[in-house]
């Protein structure tokens, strides 16, 4: 639904729109107005041709496919991400539009932070994937312009943040771009990669999706290389090391986002794909319980030395 100015004003409806599943347009009713460009899922709907543009390619409505093949099928046999397609029947058709499944699911239109949960790869034998989770942040970029720089990135591209380790066990956080495993899951999405999941990030108050992409890119920039010593139950801060969920967390809050809706995206993770995420909601370089409780009393210290300074003040004053 779109307004102007003046039907804020008067509270009169414009333009009113509704869609079928794959994205005909059922009703697109406008009162003195031209009507909003972006129509279904965010894409311009060419008025020509009756067609959606996604970005890299048209899809048609009509047919609910896009009318070019998915480039990704060129990479069959040839890498993780086209070895992932032939898992999925539902993706076996390149022309297809997410995963036949519109309702629930759609494609990537070049406009997204996602943030991404993937099973942790198991060490010397120890099935670590059935306990935890690694999170990471993952870029469409929707204004290669404007987003900036990372070393070694192109980031016209999607591309992969995260914090990754030098070793299990008494190794150092250090922060990563486009990690192998990360990009892998980043770009074949959760119906291509078991025990994955992902949500999108909604941009903070007052910040377009370019604005944030490019938040995003300079939060991750001004972390330090190394993130300190590595722990993987970092949940609790107990010992103040940070694991990749506070890595994937830092990312996100120095781009403002929210620890609360952070949180809310760990339990929507954690449901999607049953497997734990500590540290996720908990930037790396947060205080510990032990450094919390010693800055509570702190304050607590300060405020009985203001009281106890007033009531002096109030007893030589009578």
């Amino acid at each position: 639904m779109a307004m102007s100015n003046a039907a804020y004003e008067s509270e009169s409806v414009v333009e009113g729109l509704d869609y079928y599943p794959y994205g005909g347009i059922r009703i697109d009713t406008t009162t003195n107005y031209g009507g909003v460009r972006n129509k279904y899922a965010g894409t311009v709907n060419d008025t020509l041709s009756g067609l959606n543009y996604m970005q890299a390619r048209y899809q048609n409505s009509s047919r609910g496919q896009f009318i070019s093949e998915d480039p990704v099928f060129w990479e069959v046999g040839q890498s993780d991400t086209g070895r992932a397609i032939l898992k999925d029947p539902q993706v076996l058709n390149s022309y297809s539009y997410a995963a036949n499944n519109p309702i629930t699911g759609k494609d990537a239109d070049g406009r997204l932070v996602e943030l991404v949960s993937r099973p942790i790869g198991d060490w010397n034998g120890v099935p670590v994937s059935q306990l935890g989770a690694h999170a990471f942040v993952y870029v469409s970029p929707d204004s290669p312009g404007t987003i900036g720089n990372i070393s070694g990135v192109n980031t016209s591209k999607a591309f992969a943040l995260s914090g990754i380790p030098t070793s299990y066990v008494g190794g150092s956080l250090m922060k990563t771009a486009n990690d192998p495993v990360d990009t892998m899951y980043g770009s074949c999405g959760t119906t291509l990669c078991p025990g994955s999941s992902r949500v999108t990030v909604a941009p903070p108050a007052g910040m377009t999706s370019a604005q944030f992409d490019a938040a995003v890119v300079s939060s991750y920039n001004n972390l330090p290389s190394n993130l300190g010593s590595y722990d993987f139950l970092s949940a609790p801060r107990a010992a103040g090391w940070p694991n990749s969920n506070n890595a994937a967390t830092a990312i996100l809050t120095g781009a403002r986002v929210s620890q609360s809706q952070i949180y809310q995206y760990r339990s929507t993770l954690q449901n999607a794909n049953n497997r734990w995420t500590p540290g996720l909601g908990v930037p790396a370089g947060a205080p510990t319980y032990s450094q919390q409780i010693q800055q509570t009393l702190g304050q607590i210290s300060a405020t009985l030395r203001s009281i106890s300074s007033l009531l002096s003040a109030y007893a030589a004053g009578k």
